[in-house]
């Protein structure tokens, strides 16, 4: 099955309303010096990620991330008895996506400087 996500991408930094707006419509946003989600919930799931990240943090980032991490097939469904393509809201309630922002502003920084910068070795799985 085909599975595909609509991106938005920034040459510079978008303010939080404009994050949650994304997140609300299942837009995966990038912008500068941001771990875009479907990165950071990648990283949150690979099996050595609490050896360098916040252990907390990283079961936050699974938690609401699989939410807010859905295909464009996943979030519009066609019913094939009306015809009609009908859009699936969020999971996410506004406090959940405030949350996701935040985790994504500081596990994403955690992710930048202690895995990229530094270039642990014992990354991969």
């Amino acid at each position: 099955l085909e599975r595909w996500w609509r991106i938005i991408a920034s040459s510079t930094q978008v303010n939080a309303n404009v994050r949650a707006f994304c997140i609300s419509l299942g837009l995966i946003l990038v912008e500068p010096d941001r771990v875009p989600l479907p990165i950071l919930l990648w990283t949150a799931g690979r099996t050595t990620a609490d050896k360098h990240l916040n252990e907390t943090y990283l079961q936050e980032a699974v938690r609401l991330g699989e939410r807010a991490n859905f295909a464009v097939q996943d979030r519009w469904n066609y019913d094939k008895f009306t015809d009609l393509v009908c859009l699936k809201p969020t999971m996410l309630s506004s406090n959940d996506i405030e949350d996701l922002l935040w985790i994504q502003e500081e596990l994403g920084s955690d992710i930048i400087e202690k895995i990229y910068k530094r270039g642990y070795s014992d990354w991969e799985d």
